[in-house]
């Protein structure tokens, strides 16, 4: 009878556990904002519950509402390191619309964004979140862009590129590359003069893909840069370009194109 107890009583403190550490998302609740619509704010306001099944149900729920639910990407996003099991035998009650598998919060949240930002009509409501007044919206909404790989959002992309927040501009660079679709060079080349580090190699990487000689210039002069990653993959991208093999050496790389960029 003794034995019957303490395993009741370990029970009890692992469903507690359980419970207790959970990943909601980081954005105080007080904070969603009031012109998200009545159904997506109440399922969003699901995702913060200490129960893990409602929690699922809601992530669940919002992937089945495509780009209405594209308000609801930033607290998803948060979500995606909640990995409370689900079994699909403990759904019951107000909470039968998970699948029956066995999940857990953090992967529902990872369909579930990945079923919005397929929804064609989610373009047009990521592009308008990149002009969010919040950085993390702003960042999230460019990263969500590059997964969808249409074309039309290397403008918008292109365009954060030059945001005030260094972690919208590097999210963006990344996002672009994602994408692997035709980036104005220019942009890219402005970009190598960006004060974070991060942007000036995805910079680097993204000119690198595109193996336009128009980039060569620019990334001799990257070879200088204050960061070795950023030098080294410049002299990657250099040799990628050009088939030439001059390492870290801006002397006898601007010596070869002086020579040869006539041609």
């Amino acid at each position: 009878m003794k034995g019957s107890n303490n395993i009741f009583i370990v029970l009890v403190v692992v469903t507690l556990i359980i419970e207790l550490s959970y990943a909601q998302p980081k954005i105080p609740k007080g904070d969603i904002p009031s012109n998200i619509p009545s159904e997506v704010r109440g399922l969003i306001e699901g995702l913060y519950s200490s129960n893990p099944v409602a929690r699922g149900n809601s992530a669940f729920a919002l992937g089945g509402m495509g780009s209405k639910a594209v308000p609801a990407l930033l607290f998803l996003a948060d979500m995606i390191d909640d990995n409370a099991p689900l079994r699909w035998d403990w759904v019951s009650g107000p909470f039968q619309g998970l699948p029956r598998e066995n999940t857990s919060p953090g992967q529902e949240a990872e369909k579930a964004i990945q079923k919005i930002i397929k929804d064609p009509n989610s373009i047009g409501h990521l592009v308008i979140a990149l002009k969010d007044k919040s950085p993390r919206m702003r960042r999230e909404a460019a990263k969500a862009l590059g997964k969808t790989k249409d074309p039309r959002v290397v403008a918008p992309l292109t365009d954060a590129l030059k945001d005030e927040d260094l972690s919208v501009r590097r999210v963006s660079a990344v996002a672009l590359g994602n994408l692997e679709l035709t980036t104005p060079i220019d942009l890219l080349i402005e970009a190598l003069k960006d004060e974070d580090k991060y942007v000036r190699r995805d910079a680097v990487y993204l000119l690198r893909w595109t193996k336009d000689f128009r980039a060569i210039e620019p990334l001799i002069n990257a070879l200088e840069d204050k960061d070795w990653s950023v030098t080294w993959d410049a002299a990657e991208a250099l040799h990628e370009i050009t088939g030439q093999d001059f390492g870290k050496e801006p002397k006898k790389w601007q010596e070869w194109w002086e020579k040869n960029k006539a041609k």
